[in-house]
């Protein structure tokens, strides 16, 4: 099983430190996943092995694309949360901003509410239910690993803002996603930033 040295290299590479008090929850973080997995079915038995550099780090790297000072509501919304990735981690970093995680299956949600309790999460809020229900402002809405462009697009409709910023870790087929969307008539603006997990994955910072 990985630790979490493993990433602090990658971390430095993209200015992102962090003290031991976050440190510390990232490791009960993962403690937990490893600790409920089989009970909630948090992750794949394969990628449990690489769990920080697999999913930990992925999620962290968003950090480096959210210009903090721009965040006007000081809220942003992770929708398909599953077990916290990457909402838990923006939660422990970002701990003077609101993190609601949106995530429709209930036993995913016990395991969400247990972490926020026992790492005191006090800006991170659970919200079971489907992100089409969610009345409220975000400044930025994350989604990671669940679903297309054109669904997250279509999904977050009822809940997004007039330009609303996304924040969008992809894999290979990015760019056909991109096509798909905008033959869909969902027209944005974009940039792209490799991953520091996967050479083959890409950040995907848009407006919409």
């Amino acid at each position: 099983m990985e630790n979490i040295n493993l990433i602090k290299d990658k971390l430095a590479e993209i200015n992102l430190e962090l003290n031991d008090e976050k440190l510390g929850k990232l490791q009960r973080y993962v403690e937990l996943i490893e600790k409920w997995n089989k009970t909630y079915n948090l992750v794949g038995k394969s990628t449990l092995e690489e769990i920080y550099s697999r999913h930990v780090l992925d999620s962290l790297q968003l950090i480096q694309f959210i210009d903090i000072d721009n965040l006007k509501e000081r809220k942003i919304l992770d929708f398909g949360s599953g077990a916290g990735m990457p909402s838990v981690m923006l939660a422990i970093v970002l701990d003077d901003v609101q993190i609601t995680a949106c995530e429709r299956i209930g036993k995913k949600c016990q395991f969400l509410n247990q972490v926020r309790r026992e790492l005191a999460l006090t800006n991170y809020t659970v919200v079971q239910d489907d992100v089409r229900n969610i009345n409220d402002i975000f400044d930025l809405i994350t989604c990671r690993a669940v679903a297309s462009m054109q669904d997250i697009f279509e999904l977050t409709s009822p809940v997004k803002q007039e330009k609303q910023p996304y924040l969008l870790p992809k894999g290979t087929n990015y760019l056909e996603e991109i096509k798909q969307a905008n033959d869909a008539g969902f027209n944005f603006e974009y940039t792209v930033d490799k991953s520091i997990v996967n050479d083959e994955s890409v950040v995907l910072s848009l407006t919409l």
